[in-house]
């Protein structure tokens, strides 16, 4: 098995299973970095003010950093090697006109909590994650591809 399929496979696993939340993690400063890890991020988000975490999941080691970049709240999880596995970018306040009157047709009330945009540099794809709070469903996670289609939805098949 190569190196870059079994970190996806471990990476896909890891989101699955949400373990990304529950792993160990702990703030890390920048001297524990390497330099050339810290020149490529600051060639790509130049400007920026950043806390990294270190992450420990199954005896592997990531960093995580959260930082502000052009206006949006940005999440870049890194293997310890300095390739970049995610990018999460909070797209709250820029929700698609779209996708909301597409929502209305589905929720007689309800309130966008978050709406990120999510890349994945290991399989080279973007998708959407969306938290909604209805009255009819309570509070409900939506997931769309690249083109804001719906994923695995109840959207999709149009029953409520």
């Amino acid at each position: 098995m190569t190196s870059r399929f079994r970190d996806l496979i471990i990476f896909a696993i890891l989101l699955m299973t949400g373990v990304f939340a529950t792993a160990q993690t702990r703030a890390i400063s920048e001297d524990d970095l390497e330099f050339n890890f810290l020149k490529w991020h600051y060639a790509e988000y130049p400007k920026t003010t950043v806390s990294w975490e270190s992450l420990r999941i199954g005896g592997e080691e990531f960093f995580r950093g959260t930082f502000d970049f052009e206006g949006y709240e940005m999440r870049v999880l890194y293997k310890t090697d300095g390739r970049m596995l995610q990018e999460e970018a909070d797209l709250l306040k820029n929700v698609p006109v779209s996708l909301l009157h597409y929502l209305d047709d589905f929720y007689l009330k309800y309130k966008v909590m978050s709406f990120t945009r999510i890349t994945d540099f290991q399989s080279d794809d973007i998708s959407f994650k969306m938290e909604i709070k209805s009255k009819e469903n309570g509070i409900e996670i939506l997931e769309f591809d690249k083109n804001l289609i719906p994923i695995d939805s109840e959207l999709v098949s149009g029953s409520n």
